[in-house]
């Protein structure tokens, strides 16, 4: 209950406590305020009640002042650390982003902290410490965003951070990523438009046609039953093109299967994140330079960049093998979208970890960790937002045009084998 109580006192004042950014480090010595003055000592230090050196003491604020009366200012040389998580849940990835994942709190929301990089047995590490222009003291915080996000990402920085900060990744990157329910930049809510419209006139086609052409059989809950089934067979795992061509089916797995496990990896540690953010499986599920997390994206990223080549070769080499009969034509500049989205995303998976000092756990990301040797050297800070926004672009492109290329059979046909399960006979 006290926790709950904290965490709310804490939401208030952050909402509606006046924060005035600071110009310079005289000024901010002066420009802050306390976040947690409506709470007790013992909220965060309650490790002074088992310290049996310690004079007993009420749980009031009063008699912790009656000798700390200077603490609001003392020095961050404290024996006791207290862990932020013990009172706060983590920000949601609309907010943090992967990349930040392992910042500590303080890094971003107190006064007087300085991020330092620092190099041993060739891998980066980052370090924090006090700024001496500042007079750091451990209960100032920040909440400015501007002011947060300006401390990394500047030009010319040295610290692994972008020169400019960048949106979370959008809904339309849910495919692929653990995205947010949220459109950030310009080219998503352009993509997102399009593809409506395209929808849209898809449906209305559909209702023209099929006025006057429903049959239902009496029988519902078989319909509806042999509609799942027929669903998971065909829409799925496609029984009727594994018998018409087992090489296809074998290019259609290399990249719908890839995206399936990469769309449930991302919504599963999202909404996991989101709900139980003391989970801590669901942020390694969303940390890039874990092990696990970057082998399973490399592996599915290289067999749906493999499936895609491997279409735009049987095109120009076996004819017979496109033209099968019932079966959607290749697109071959969907295929290149598609070839180009997974392509940009190792390019900037290999900056991103060059950038980052090439963090322990990211060589696992075998393909984005190849590149980035490559790149060893080279101030890649200032080029890596152009790289981010050209997958964003190539991205959301690829949104666009779908709904008027013949992959969207991909939507098409799971939606229409359903419907033919509960309203024919056969």
């Amino acid at each position: 209950m006290r926790t709950i109580f904290a965490y709310i006192i804490l939401m208030v004042t952050l909402n509606f406590s006046p924060v005035v950014s600071a110009s310079s480090p005289e000024e901010a010595k002066e420009d802050y305020f306390f976040t947690h003055d409506m709470l007790s000592c013992l909220d965060c230090h309650s490790y002074i009640k088992e310290n049996q050196d310690h004079p007993s003491i009420e749980d009031s604020n009063e008699s912790c002042m009656e000798c700390h009366e200077g603490s609001l200012r003392a020095s961050s040389a404290s024996k006791h650390k207290v862990k932020c998580l013990n009172c706060h849940s983590r920000h949601p990835e609309k907010i943090s982003n992967d990349a930040h994942i392992n910042v500590p709190c303080r890094a971003c929301h107190l006064y007087g902290i300085k991020s330092v990089k620092e190099t041993e047995n060739n891998v980066s590490f980052w370090r924090y410490k006090e700024d001496p222009a500042f007079e750091y003291s451990p209960h100032r915080i920040v909440t400015e965003k501007e002011d947060i996000c300006s401390r990394c990402h500047f030009k010319g920085n040295t610290l692994g951070a972008p020169d400019q900060k960048l949106p979370a990744k959008s809904f339309i990157c849910m495919p692929c990523h653990a995205a947010t329910f949220s459109m950030g930049d310009i080219s998503s809510v352009i993509a997102v438009i399009i593809f409506m419209v395209g929808i849209i006139s898809i449906i209305c086609m559909w209702l023209a046609a099929g006025k006057g052409h429903s049959r239902y059989n009496g029988n519902e809950s078989a319909s509806l039953l042999c509609a799942i089934k027929g669903l998971i067979s065909e829409g799925v795992f496609q029984k009727r093109l594994l018998r018409v061509s087992f090489r296809r089916w074998i290019i259609h797995a290399m990249i719908f299967f890839p995206f399936v496990i990469r769309f449930l990896w991302g919504i599963a540690a999202l909404v996991a994140s989101l709900l139980s953010p003391e989970w801590s499986t669901a942020w390694i599920m969303l940390d890039k330079n874990n092990p696990v997390t970057g082998l399973v994206f490399d592996i599915t990223g290289l067999l749906i960049l493999t499936g895609g080549c491997m279409i735009v070769i049987e095109k120009r080499t076996d004819k017979k093998l496109i033209n099968i009969k019932n079966l959607p034509k290749n697109n071959v500049f969907v295929n290149i979208l598609l070839g180009g989205m997974i392509f940009t995303g190792f390019i900037v998976e290999g900056v991103r970890i060059t950038i980052t000092g090439s963090p322990e756990g990211s060589q696992f990301a075998f393909i984005g960790y190849g590149i980035s040797r490559i790149l060893i050297g080279y101030h890649l800070n200032g080029i890596y937002v152009y790289l981010w926004y050209l997958h964003a672009f190539m991205t959301a492109l690829f949104i666009a045009y779908l709904p008027f290329s013949r992959m969207f059979h991909i939507f098409a046909a799971p939606l229409s084998l359903f419907i033919r399960g509960t309203s024919s006979k056969r």
